[in-house]
């Protein structure tokens, strides 16, 4: 495995791959990791802080 700004620097093409690649998951995960947040929090009776705009 390389650092990114390794690949970034040695093979761009590499790297626009892999963050392609990537990226659905991240997506995914985000959503997963927001939403199970907020379940907790109403779960415990504690206030969610607003989303952020976008």
């Amino acid at each position: 495995m390389k650092d990114p700004a390794d690949l970034a620097r040695s093979d761009p093409e590499a790297l626009r791959s892999a963050v392609a690649v990537a990226v659905p998951f991240l997506q995914f995960a985000s959503i997963a990791c927001w939403t199970e947040s907020r379940w907790r929090q109403s779960r415990s009776g504690a206030r969610a802080a607003p989303r952020p705009a976008r």
